[in-house]
């Protein structure tokens, strides 16, 4: 019985592990998700690892709510991890989330993150939320954020979210020169507020090669979210 299965889940041979995480996957019990996804995350042999995260998914995929509830659990967990790339790959899933009313905490956590690998791939994720909550923690974040190339991506990623509440900083940020003006122009007129135009235009016609592409990139943005930018390309 069930008794059996799990005493196995705990014997020093592999193979007899994986043949019980297998096992698991087959009776479907929800109740087992939890040690399942326990054994993929901490067991020491790899084949272990995948086995048991096949049966969790198998258990998963048979219950939709379970799904949800699951990637939210796992996502939360590693945004708190010690390694940069599992905090990454947590951020980069943040857009995916279905419920985006419990992805802004989890935003909210990794837009700030130390590594700016994370901060990156959050500022990402966040453009595809469409919430005021969402532009908002992206707002707080712009202020702060001391990598130009993150703070570049939150500037489109606002343009993307589409909330009229970003329209102040933008407006604000297009007088800076070079490419964060720019950008925050994109992303102005993304939001239908022709203002961002000019230094649009300017910038496409600009003496830089790299301007030009920023601008362009910036306008094609704005064009896929709003056709008045449409002209400029």
């Amino acid at each position: 019985g069930f008794e059996l299965i799990h005493a196995k889940l705990d014997d020093r041979d592999a193979a007899i592990k994986r043949l019980a995480t297998r096992a698991l996957g087959q009776i479907g019990s929800s109740a087992e998700v939890p040690r399942l996804i326990a054994l993929a995350e901490r067991d020491q042999d790899w084949t272990v690892r995948i086995a048991a995260a096949s049966a969790a998914l198998s258990i998963i995929d048979r219950a939709p709510a379970m799904l949800v509830q699951a990637s939210e659990d796992w996502t939360s967990r590693a945004l708190a991890s010690a390694d940069v790339s599992v905090r990454r790959a947590a951020a980069r899933l943040l857009g995916e989330m279905p419920d985006e009313r419990r992805a802004v905490p989890l935003l909210a956590q990794a837009i700030v993150d130390r590594d700016a690998r994370v901060r990156l791939a959050a500022s990402s994720s966040a453009g595809k939320m469409r919430s005021q909550e969402a532009a908002l923690q992206v707002i707080a974040s712009v202020r702060l954020e001391t990598s130009k190339e993150v703070r570049e991506q939150q500037l489109l990623s606002l343009g993307r979210i589409g909330h009229s509440v970003a329209k102040e900083l933008l407006a604000e940020l297009m007088q800076q020169p070079d490419r964060p003006g720019v950008v925050a122009a994109g992303s102005l007129l993304a939001l239908g507020d022709s203002t961002g135009r000019p230094r649009l235009l300017e910038a496409v016609q600009a003496a830089s090669e790299e301007l030009r592409l920023v601008a362009v990139r910036a306008a094609s943005e704005a064009a896929a979210a709003n056709p008045i930018a449409i002209p400029i390309l």
